[in-house]
């Protein structure tokens, strides 16, 4: 996985290896892990062109749970159900917005 993910970014051979030899170790997961956070990050902003915000919002842990739950029996991350819930209500919001600039 690692080394599919590093080449998807277009990075330097060295770097592709020299990630490709990190140990099976606990703090090597945690650098794999930010590396690939950041790659998600540079792909996502270089994918859509436009700049992208992160919110973050707190629920019980007993509704973080069943979100967990819903998001796994589909096959999904969390972020990607919640967004999936929210796109259709920001479409609501940006018609508003887009007749009341009409009105206006």
């Amino acid at each position: 996985m690692v080394s599919l993910m590093v080449q998807e970014a277009h990075l330097p051979r060295k770097l592709i290896q020299a990630v490709e030899s990190l140990e099976d170790d606990p703090a090597d997961d945690r650098f794999i892990d930010y590396l690939q956070a950041k790659l998600q990050r540079k792909r996502g902003d270089c994918t859509s062109g436009k700049l992208r915000k992160q919110i973050s919002i707190f629920i019980s842990l007993s509704d973080w749970k069943l979100i967990r739950a819903e998001a796994s029996r589909l096959g999904l991350a969390n972020s990607q159900l919640c967004r999936a819930w929210i796109i259709p209500y920001l479409e609501t919001l940006r018609k508003r917005r887009k007749n009341n600039v009409k009105t206006t």
